[in-house]
């Protein structure tokens, strides 16, 4: 298979993201990305855990749309999957067989073990010449992936059962967010996190944390004060945990619209960035760590590699 195409689309709880693959030798190269938010999850609680018809309605629009839009490229190989929400909703069943009935594709649902998974090796894939022990951190709407590994082996992961969504209408509830929400927002992140019995790093120092989902684009629009990282292309900066909670402490002021602004092709998806500071804040916080690698790496860059492994 030499130059062809892989289209992926990765349905989460608030966002839909589009990733187009072409790939010679095995190898493959990121040709586009789109993400839309959609609110999949939307009204779902662990007391109602069922997706509204109007979310369903419009997450299938847009996967129609991003389908039609693949055509163009005219991929070999187009794959829809679901992580988080679909394995929260009672009615799952329902959305798979509309989008079937409009789209004509089916639904894979991806479990929590293998997210992880595929989120990490998606990550460290050029990181070979790093020896520094990396955690993984993928904050989605519905749930928290933590990988760590060393020299590119996974050593332990887990899924915490919290993502923005749930954060966000719990404390996200005043506009902009006040001092006291986003202390009980902080020491929330923290319980969490001991509640899962997190084990600490014997040596924070070795260690790295990369935050995913679109973290660099986000930091290089806002101008994080981020600074050369040289062992990684995918990942060419990074910011020390201090700057980086000095710079969130700011951002926290300002309200949803000037926010929304930084983001003008999808404003929404600002809409989870006080949450997703705040989370990546107390992870790196919990294990000692002092530098974070922002990166728009997603779990679609993981099942490509997978797919190309398994084809050889």
């Amino acid at each position: 298979m030499m130059n062809q195409t892989i289209a992926l689309i990765d349905v989460g709880s608030s966002t839909v993201k589009y990733s187009l693959y072409r790939h010679k030798d095995g190898r493959p190269a990121l040709v586009d990305s789109i993400s839309k938010t959609t609110k999949l999850s939307q009204g779902l609680t662990p007391h109602v855990p069922l997706l509204s018809e109007e979310a369903m309605q419009r997450t299938v629009t847009e996967i129609s749309k991003l389908i039609d839009l693949s055509k163009n490229e005219s991929p070999y190989r187009l794959m829809i999957f679901a992580t988080s929400v679909a394995r929260k909703a009672k009615n799952i069943d329902a959305f798979s067989l509309r989008l079937k009935e409009q789209t004509g594709k089916d639904l894979k649902i991806v479990s929590a073990e293998d997210e992880a998974e595929l989120f990490y090796h998606g990550l460290v894939d050029d990181f070979n010449s790093v020896n520094s022990e990396i955690i993984a951190v993928n904050i989605g709407g519905g749930s928290t992936e933590i990988t760590f590994g060393v020299n590119g082996r996974i050593k332990w992961r887990v899924s915490l059962p919290v993502g923005v969504v749930i954060l966000n209408e719990s404390f996200v509830t005043a506009d902009p967010v006040g001092e006291d929400s986003h202390l009980a927002l902080l020491g929330y992140i923290g319980v969490i996190l001991k509640r899962n019995k997190l084990r600490r790093l014997a040596d924070p120092s070795a260690a790295i944390m990369i935050h995913t989902g679109g973290e660099l684009t986000y930091m290089k629009r806002l101008q994080f004060p981020l600074q050369r990282f040289v062992h990684s292309v995918d990942h060419p900066y990074f910011i020390s945990l201090n700057d980086y909670v000095n710079y969130c402490e700011d951002l926290r002021r300002l309200n949803r619209q000037q926010l929304r602004n930084f983001m003008p092709e999808n404003p929404e998806w600002m809409d989870g960035a006080i949450v997703c500071n705040a989370m990546a804040r107390v992870i790196a916080q919990h294990f000692g760590i002092s530098t974070i690698i922002p990166s728009d790496k997603n779990l679609n860059d993981g099942l490509v590699l997978r797919l190309l492994n398994n084809s050889k």
